[in-house]
């Protein structure tokens, strides 16, 4: 899809953040908004085109500081964990369900600007050995290789826009309704993507969960302390 601009402009790669940014970034720099917002939006229909089962987390940070406990800040040092976590549970149900509990693989976008990012994947996993019964080796890869990771990197630009505009914006009439790329990427052939965002309230029933059954996320048959009964 991109084939058009790449023989026209700088464009190889499409990366969300750039993309949308006012003005352009990186190699979307030299595109005017109606270029730009054009790509996302043909992108976004192919997304929704794809029997896609995006799965994804999120934490509000102030209220992970206001919320969370001593106790259960060992279990989950930061919100990563957490999510890290809940997206190891919904991977394993969907291989329940889809792959006949097959071990998953996952790949992670490898970009300089999120070192941060992968340095948490490599300790997250390392934290807790049950994790792997579910998950197969972790891979890094780089964006313009493989094209997956730059719908996942759309997917989860959107996302995050949105939940920064339900959260923090002002409402206004005339950014009420959800951002409008939004519908496309998150209609999976009318399969509801698997999500979580944990806000104060979310967080606090998350620790109920944890106290009861050992996981925030609730009982989890795969893990050797998990408390299913």
């Amino acid at each position: 899809m991109l084939g058009y601009y790449r023989e026209r402009t700088p464009v190889r790669t499409f990366h969300a953040a750039h993309c949308l940014a006012e003005p352009g970034r990186g190699q979307f720099a030299a595109l005017d908004q109606f270029h730009r917002h054009t790509i996302a939006k043909q992108l976004s229909r192919v997304i929704c085109d794809r029997a896609l089962h995006p799965i994804w987390c999120g934490v509000v940070v102030d209220d992970w500081h206001e919320a969370t406990t001593e106790n259960f800040r060992l279990r989950y040092p930061k919100p990563f964990d957490l999510c890290f976590e809940y997206v190891v549970a919904r991977l394993w149900e969907w291989s329940q369900t889809y792959a006949d509990g097959e071990k998953i693989a996952p790949m992670f976008a490898y970009q300089n600007e999120y070192k941060g990012s992968m340095d948490a994947v490599d300790r997250a996993f390392r934290r807790n050995a049950d994790f792997r019964k579910v998950l197969g080796p972790i891979a890094f890869g780089y964006p313009e290789d493989v094209l997956p990771l730059q719908c996942a990197d759309f997917l989860a630009h959107e996302v995050g826009e949105y939940w920064r505009h339900v959260l923090y914006d002002d409402i206004t009439w005339v950014n009420v309704g959800p951002r409008r790329l939004m519908g496309n990427l998150t209609e999976t052939r009318g399969r509801p993507p698997e999500n979580g965002v944990y806000d104060a309230s979310a967080i606090k029933a998350a620790i109920r969960r944890f106290e009861k059954m050992g996981s925030a996320y609730g009982c989890l048959p795969w893990a050797s302390d998990g408390q299913c009964d």
